[in-house]
């Protein structure tokens, strides 16, 4: 019997596997990917035909497919993921949709062009990362794959895509080299749209501290917005804001996780020009 079946989200299809304890089965057992609902709602509504939007660590393509539905087939979508895996499951809901201008591209998101290691979570096909820690464990061993990587600002040069409209970013801790490769994207494009995971602990991994990853963020000319799923809103808030709220989320019993004790707490942000 086949691991694969396919869920219909109402605006497009996406082929689920059985095997995938993190999306596939929340989807299977709630009908819906309840998890970032709000922040589903957020990238929605900042979407409008013939836009262009790069989604930085796809997974398995929800958020693309969600942004093809609302481009259209005169927009672009590029989607970059490294993991083999997730990719070829990605690539079944995109022919299940008959989307023709979805673009996956095979490689993780930094700084620079050239390879590097994947290291690859024992538990959840989303937490892979470039950096070796799992934030559902806390563990610091686990297989591994040599994978490519490139900057946004060299790959758009190359393919001639200089306008973009909206970047999705998910990147596992990757975050502060993924905007250092897209400087020059952030600085032609004045009214671009950026979501971001805001994961305190994955940008220690990384080797900077929350505060500067934020400061990044409004110094590249973006306002903040806490895309709040606890609360289910979505708020401006200052650089030092953010931090208070982090530091009160975490000591939250309702949020007093084994996944927030490992460091796994995490949340996302709209950042807009």
């Amino acid at each position: 019997m086949s691991n694969f079946w396919v869920h219909d989200f109402g605006q497009f299809k996406m082929v689920l596997d059985k095997t995938d304890l993190d999306f596939s089965r929340q989807v299977m057992m709630l009908g819906k990917y309840a998890t970032e609902s709000h922040e589903s709602q957020i990238f929605e509504s900042q979407l409008n035909k013939d836009q262009t939007v790069l989604d930085l660590g796809a997974n398995i393509g929800y958020y693309s497919l969600l942004a093809r539905s609302k481009v259209g087939p005169n927009g672009k979508i590029f989607s970059f993921e490294p993991s083999k895996e997730n990719i070829s499951l990605f690539k079944k809901s995109i022919v299940e949709n008959s989307f023709t201008n979805i673009i996956v591209v095979d490689a993780a998101v930094s700084d620079h062009d050239g390879h590097s290691e994947l290291f690859l979570s024992p538990f959840y096909k989303s937490e892979h990362s470039l950096f070796e820690y799992n934030y559902s464990s806390g563990e610091h061993k686990g297989s591994k794959q040599k994978i490519k990587i490139i900057s946004i600002d060299s790959f758009l040069e190359k393919t001639g895509n200089l306008k973009v409209d909206i970047i999705k970013m998910d990147v596992e801790g990757s975050e502060k080299k993924s905007l250092d490769g897209m400087k020059k994207t952030i600085e032609f494009n004045k009214k671009l749209t950026l979501i971001t995971e805001f994961w305190p602990q994955g940008v220690v991994n990384a080797g900077i501290e929350p505060k500067e990853f934020l400061e990044i963020l409004t110094s590249s000319g973006f306002n903040l917005y806490h895309i709040d799923e606890f609360l289910q809103k979505t708020y401006h808030v200052t650089v030092n804001e953010m931090l208070k709220i982090t530091k009160e989320r975490i000591k939250k019993p309702v949020e007093r996780t084994k996944e927030n004790q490992a460091g796994r707490w995490y949340t996302n942000l709209l950042c807009i020009k």
